[in-house]
Formats: structure tokens, C-alpha cells, sequence
């Protein structure tokens, strides 16, 4: 009896040595002497459990542009769903024309494109909206399109008459030109993994082809 007992307060030594190296914890140093048969409980004392922190859910969500409505003028509106098609859901629902939608890195907004009616007249001009399609603003003048957001939601790049810009999202100062290039074509312009520069494709009205180029995103060093 005395044996099985010394077996067993062994084995549960090495396991509570392994549980607590699994556990990160520090490990405790053995007593210099072995406590005498008397003091040995008949039962060693139960392990907590650690606990653990649940993975976080990172939501996932498409937008696109369709013309899936019907309107006989063919007009495009904005849409999200789920990554398996699900929850489908119009946004826009305005009779303008909607199109080229892109999230900011939060998916918190929307950025997008629209000819809809405002102060300025009819026009191309870039929207925000929240996530829902709520809270919809103007952002730029007549003649933008493209909109890209930087990784970290403070600016985003467009192309207007040729040319690439840049504005803050939230709308607190005038767009700048980065090309100034009114001769040739600029346009798609897309922000680089670490926010620091822009590519953006090019052309001319002489050339069937177009070049992609790169820079800083203050327009230097193309």
C-alpha cells in the first residue's frame, strides 16, 4: 500500500510539472526534505483549469457595385454581403449612378463614386458612408473617381482630370495634387501595403498603351 501511494504522489509531481510548464508559469522548486507518511494526503489537491481567451471574430464583408435592380436607365448600386453570398443588401438605392466602392481598412465606411445631384450640379463626384449606408458626405469636387484608402484610414487617393490626389477622409482639407500632369492620363491610383507611396497606371492620348508608376505619397520621387 505504502509503494502504490509513493507511485502515485510521484506520477503527480511530474504531471503537475508538466502542466505547469504548459501553463507558462514559474516552476516551483521541490522541498528539501519529503514530507513524512502522516502529513501525505489521501488526495492530491484539484488543478485549476487556466483560462483561456477566445479567438477574436474579424466580420468579413464584400461591397460591389451592380446593376442587378433594373432601373431601365441601367444606374449601379452599391452592395454588401457576406464572403458566401449571403446577406445581400443595396446601400445606395438612389436612382444616380453608384459604382466603384472601396472599405477602409477599419470596415467601418465606404467610400464611392456617384453622379448624384449636389450643390455643384450634376457631376462625378466621391462619397463616404458608413458601413450600413448611413451618414452619406460628399468628399470632392466634380471629376473624381478611384477612391483608395491608406492602411491606416486617414487619407485616400483618387484620380480627377488626369491627375492623381490625394484628401483626408475625413474631408478637414482640400485635395492635392500629386502628378500635375494634365497632358497624359493618370488614373487607378492604389496606396502600398505601408501607406508611404501610391502606384497608379498612366498614358497618353498618342500611346495605346499604359505604364505603371510609383511614389511617395507626397508626389515625390517617381
Amino acid at each position: 500500500m505504502k509503494q502504490s501511494k509513493l507511485f502515485f504522489i510521484g506520477f503527480s509531481i511530474v504531471l503537475s510539472l508538466v502542466l505547469t510548464a504548459c501553463g507558462g508559469a514559474p516552476v516551483v522548486e521541490e522541498p528539501a526534505s519529503a514530507p513524512a507518511p502522516a502529513e501525505i494526503a489521501e488526495d492530491p489537491p484539484a488543478i485549476e483549469p487556466t483560462p483561456t481567451q477566445e479567438p477574436v471574430e474579424i466580420p468579413c464583408m464584400i461591397v460591389f457595385d451592380t446593376d442587378r435592380d433594373g432601373n431601365p436607365d441601367g444606374n449601379r448600386e452599391v452592395y454588401i454581403m457576406g464572403p458566401d453570398g449571403s446577406g445581400q443588401t443595396n446601400l445606395t438605392k438612389e436612382p444616380a449612378d453608384d459604382r466603384n466602392p472601396a472599405w477602409n481598412p477599419q470596415g467601418t465606411q465606404i467610400a464611392f463614386v456617384s453622379n448624384r445631384e449636389t450643390e455643384e450640379g450634376p457631376g462625378q463626384y466621391i462619397f463616404v458612408m458608413n458601413a450600413d449606408g448611413s451618414e452619406v458626405r460628399q468628399l470632392t469636387s466634380n471629376g473624381a473617381d478611384s477612391p483608395d484608402w491608406s492602411p491606416d484610414g486617414a487619407w485616400i487617393t483618387f484620380s480627377a482630370f488626369n491627375d492623381i490626389f490625394i484628401i483626408p477622409s475625413d474631408g478637414s482639407a482640400d485635395p492635392i495634387n500629386l502628378t500635375n500632369t494634365p497632358e497624359v492620363n493618370d488614373f487607378r491610383p492604389v496606396w502600398s501595403p505601408d501607406g508611404s507611396r501610391i502606384a497608379w497606371m498612366s498614358g497618353t492620348p498618342n500611346d495605346p498603351n499604359a505604364y505603371l508608376f510609383v511614389m511617395n505619397m507626397d508626389g515625390s520621387q517617381v
